[in-house]
């Protein structure tokens, strides 16, 4: 298996190599009659292996930890092994970083199933490394397993080594009923010790696409996490992710989470890499009960998405599972002596073929498990029934989730050519964008393909201005696979989100004008997720929306042409947000240009056709003038860098329009005339409210929307048809 994997410019240090199999528990009790201890309990022995700091202070110092923490637990530390290994065979680079591998052997008295046994093992594990978070070695502290059933060899080895680098492989005496091996190819994270797999549970070959909205979603939970099993424990077990391990470690740590929760690792991995059932017809008409396990699942987790085969033992069962895109090879094998085989490829292991009494491959989605209690083997279907069987989950849909009616697209846009054009800009689309690809997934309901290759410079050098989120890039390496057919992607893929509870509903749809129903369950929206049975949410919400941001743009937007430019600005506040600190001059100017360029395109100062230009224009019609937008001489873009937003000033246009809502707009010669209860006058000139936003100003305008007058705003335009003194102030 050594092609499978990745080494160091040295052609030495792998890039990771692992084993996971049962506690060998005959070698331990040899090593224990030598120290003199006695055999150990089975059933209530836990035993660790750790990775500790290289340094020897620094690893008496973890020990020292690691002791107390357990011994505040009430578990009894039995004594520490020092893992025998050859380090004359370890590459260059990977001595340099090689941790001291010792074995920890914990007795967990107040337990005595063995689900217990493993939940306190996670929980001490937890505690440990919250407690060595904030030491200056607690990034060399890893444990490889903690586990009354399980344990982990694995380094910066090449597969060739890893058996004789750990002289304990190499013993007699070391008996497993089963052994999970992977050779690691590092590609979203570089080479460390601690990233080799498999993992705790896992060991995986692919990587997780959507591990960065995966993280977000388990840390938003963090909060609403209460299980009975916990013992009210949950804060100690916090966080559950970590942004800074690999994809396969975090799936890791969310299945771990899963499985010491109280839920069997096939219903796990079931939870975690659903298969595409939504348009399957086995599954629809011989197993519904499949169907419903995962509806009911898909509303509580988000789907670990991306190229994916997952070989996983809790030490009760072992087994394998291929994600739903199906883009990994699974070979498997069963001989008349009942041993079963899974790897990534034909030839891994020398087999008679006359012994072979069943063998194929794992398709997308399947799973094969073997109980390694009473040696049964489960195929696909047998697995996934048995999980769907163990809870009326079609009961708990049918009684707390309904579809939403589909709703017709809008016979025809709410804006002119010329605001189309402007928000698509204002949005970072091309004419290419928008022929290429926006116009042939609306045409064919499919995402366009094109050749290899890409010739478009970087934004940082380009000569166009590009949006913000041009300048950065995907983080990981995405294998380069074959554009998959779009029958195959509506095959697999489910298009429909779940809307559940959020807390204060009723304030929100207060706001909005909109009355709460029930539940709306599968419909194009943000997956927010809820409890099968405390569900509420709104009827009509997206529709109703709509409809009154289109009657406003409509009515109030299109009477004065320059409040198209503060409607502009406030669509693109999530780019303000982001944009929260100091920037080199250098950049300023170089963001300042882009500024003034976005309105007039391309740079330069010669006219041409499709530009907007000076001309003389009637007064309301007027626009901003190119150089009205000032460069301050401190080297910061005001607009955008100067502070954070108040609440205030989100508030103030937002405010000013509702306030229109219920005025008469007059149209007399000056188009921004309206009237209002609230000036001396009983009228005022929209340019008004634009002069006493200006920072100096004195005069008092409709306090009750703008509250303070004198805090800076966020946006300072200058209007170059209007005297020197003008200013358009946009929150």
């Amino acid at each position: 298996m050594e092609h499978r994997g990745g080494c160091g410019a040295d052609n030495d240090s792998g890039d990771g190599s692992g084993l996971m199999t049962s506690i060998p528990w005959d070698l331990f009790n040899n090593w224990a009659k030598e120290q003199r201890i006695g055999s150990f309990d089975r059933l209530h022995t836990g035993v660790g292996m750790v990775f500790l700091p290289k340094d020897d202070d620094l690893m008496k110092e973890a020990k020292t930890v690691i002791d107390n923490s357990f011994k505040q637990e009430g578990l009894e530390v039995l004594g520490w092994r020092p893992v025998p290994v050859d380090i004359s065979i370890v590459g260059y680079y990977a001595k340099e970083t090689m941790p001291n591998i010792q074995q920890v052997f914990v007795r967990v008295v107040k337990e005595e199933n063995i689900d217990d046994i493993e939940r306190e093992l996670y929980i001490c594990r937890k505690l440990i490394e919250r407690a060595v978070k904030s030491e200056t070695w607690g990034n060399e502290l890893y444990f490889c397993s903690l586990s009354n059933q399980t344990i982990v060899y694995k380094g910066m080895l090449r597969s060739e080594v890893l058996g004789n680098f750990y002289l304990d492989l190499k013993s007699d005496i070391y008996k497993s009923p089963f052994a999970i091996y992977h050779r690691r190819y590092s590609t979203n994270t570089s080479p460390r010790w601690p990233l080799a797999q498999p993992m705790r549970l896992l060991g995986h070959n692919g990587e997780i696409n959507t591990i960065q909205g995966n993280l977000n979603w388990m840390q938003s939970r963090e909060a609403s996490l209460k299980s009975p099993v916990w013992r009210g424990r949950e804060n100690e077990i916090r966080p559950f992710g970590n942004p800074k391990a690999s994809d396969s470690a975090n799936l890791d740590s969310t299945a771990e989470l899963l499985i010491r929760s109280g839920r069997s690792a096939e219903e796990s991995l079931m939870i975690l890499v659903p298969e595409a059932y939504k348009n399957h017809p086995t599954l629809m008409i011989k197993y519904p009960e499949v169907v419903d396990f995962y509806n009911y699942y898909k509303g509580q987790m988000e789907a670990w998405d991306g190229p994916a085969l997952l070989l996983f033992s809790d030490g009760k069962t072992v087994g394998a599972c291929l994600d739903r895109n199906g883009l990994r090879p699974a070979r498997y094998w069963r001989t008349i002596d009942n041993v079963v085989y899974v790897a990534s490829e034909v030839g891994v292991l020398p087999m008679d073929e006359s012994k072979v009494v069943m063998k194929g491959r794992l398709g997308p989605g399947m799973m094969i498990s073997v109980d390694l209690t009473s040696g049964q083997v489960y195929e696909n279907t047998e697995v996934k029934k048995q999980v769907a069987l163990s809870n009326p989950y079609g009961k708990w849909v049918n009684e707390n989730m309904r579809s939403l009616r589909p709703v017709n697209f809008l016979s025809a846009t709410v804006m002119d050519n010329e605001g189309i054009l402007r928000h698509q800009q204002a949005y970072g689309y091309s004419s290419e964008d928008v022929q290429m690809v926006i116009e042939t997934m609306a045409a064919q309901a499919k995402e366009p393909t094109f050749c290899m290759g890409d010739d478009i410079p970087l934004a940082v050098i380009s000569q166009r201005s590009h949006m913000l989120y041009d300048y950065f890039k995907q983080r990981f390496a995405q294998a380069r696979e074959p554009a998959s057919s779009y029958l195959f992607v509506l095959a697999m893929e489910a298009f429909s989100c779940l809307l559940g509870r959020v807390m204060d509903v009723e304030e929100m749809t207060s706001k909005i004008g909109c009355k709460v129903g029930t539940l709306p369950t599968t419909f194009l929206g943000l997956p927010l997720g809820a409890a099968h049975n405390s569900v509420v949410a709104w009827d009509g919400v997206e529709e109703r929306f709509q409809k009154r941001l289109a009657m406003r743009k409509r009515q109030y937007i299109s009477k004065w042409r320059r409040l198209t430019l503060v409607k502009s600005m406030l669509t693109s506040l999530p780019i303000y947000l982001m944009s929260l600190f100091r920037m080199s001059r250098r950049v300023c100017l170089r963001l300042e240009k882009i500024k003034r360029d976005f309105l007039w395109g391309g740079g330069s100062l010669e006219r041409s056709e499709g530009q907007i230009w000076f001309g003389a224009m009637e007064d309301y019609k007027a626009f901003m003038g190119r150089h009205g937008w000032p460069t301050y001489a401190y080297t910061s873009w005001i607009p955008n860098f100067s502070k954070p937003l108040n609440d205030w000033e989100i508030e103030t246009v937002e405010c000013f329009l509702l306030k229109l809502q219920d005025n008469k707009v007059v149209d007399v010669e000056r188009k921004d005339k309206v009237f209002s209860v609230e000036t001396k006058s009983g009228s005022f000139f929209v340019k008004s409210l634009y002069s006493i936003l200006e920072v100096g100003r004195v005069e008092s305008f409709l306090t009750s929307v703008v509250r303070n007058a004198w805090v800076p705003s966020k946006g300072v335009l200058g209007d170059s048809l209007y005297s020197e003194r003008d200013f358009v102030r946009v929150a």
